[in-house]
């Protein structure tokens, strides 16, 4: 089965131009776990993470391909359409030959599973087609009517590719849907010696109001969260810290260009295990509610 995209709204480049100074706060919706300052004894800063481990981590899906995701477009270009089709072992996302632009830009997400506050998601970055295509991560994922809103990372893909943005994306504000939240220079990183060939494993997360990235070559043995030539990091402005999906990101693809992602994974933080008994023993809803 394949999945056609229409989008929506124009967006002219990747660089970091306006700064998301903070959205006004909405409601903490940690329906999955109860938020890291709630719990007992549990701190969030990366050092104290760092000595401690972050909160178990348990799989929310990590499975054989899918034709049921959801879709969320952030910009387009005039009527472009992108396709989404089941690999083997992923999905390719595909620019329609008769598109007339590159500035289209969607998340995607499994359907059915469930909205979690503190989440991971990974993929396999298997091939590009194309002269710019960005591929990234969507996290927080919510869609309310027309309304999307995500964080995303994403490779930057103008001027230099050694770089990775954070973004939040809102497609209700006033013109541009997104703000920049950070940008992870990798120069003297991952790309240390040059940007090497795909495949590339890409996982990003989001804890409380740290998002972070972990790069690193099918030929590398998967880095720790905190080896300092895979990774970054980035705080989050206020009201970012809602419950939503977790999934993947593609965009800027030419007519007929693609992007390929394989072994995809997600993943919640059960922040719960990590509390310090207290004389009541709390429990935990199952997290969040179904999406689609």
């Amino acid at each position: 089965m394949v999945t056609s995209i229409l989008a929506a709204v124009a967006l002219s480049g990747c660089l970091p131009t306006q700064t998301d100074r903070g959205s006004p706060p909405r409601p903490r919706a940690r329906s999955s776990a109860p938020s890291p300052s709630d719990a007992v004894g549990v701190l969030t800063d990366h050092e104290t993470e760092r000595d401690i481990g972050p909160p178990p981590r348990q799989p929310l899906w990590s499975s054989a391909p899918s034709d049921s995701y959801a879709v969320g477009v952030i910009t387009r270009d005039a009527v472009d359409r992108y396709t989404l089709a089941p690999t083997e072992t992923g999905v390719r996302v595909r620019g329609e030959a008769s598109n007339v632009g590159g500035n289209t830009r969607l998340v995607f997400w499994r359907r059915g599973l469930p909205a979690v506050v503190d989440g991971e998601t990974c993929a396999t970055w298997s091939s590009q087609g194309g002269a710019r295509v960005q591929q990234g991560a969507a996290l927080r994922i919510t869609r309310d009517g027309d309304a999307l809103r995500a964080v995303t990372v994403t490779q930057n893909v103008y001027l230099s590719r050694y770089a990775f943005n954070v973004h939040t994306i809102d497609t209700s504000r006033a013109g541009a849907p997104y703000r920049v939240a950070g940008q992870i220079i990798m120069t003297d990183k991952f790309f240390a010696f040059g940007i090497p060939p795909l495949p590339w494993r890409f996982c990003a997360r989001a804890l409380d109001d740290t998002v972070t990235l972990k790069i690193w070559t099918d030929s590398e043995a998967e880095p720790s969260w905190f080896d300092p030539a895979h990774t970054g990091r980035v705080t989050l402005p206020d009201g970012w810290d809602h419950e939503g999906q977790f999934g993947w990101y593609a965009g800027h693809l030419d007519p007929g260009g693609h992007a390929e992602f394989s072994d995809m994974s997600n993943w919640f933080y059960d922040w719960v295990q990590r509390m310090v008994p207290r004389p009541t023993p709390a429990t935990r809803p199952p997290p969040g509610r179904p999406g689609g």
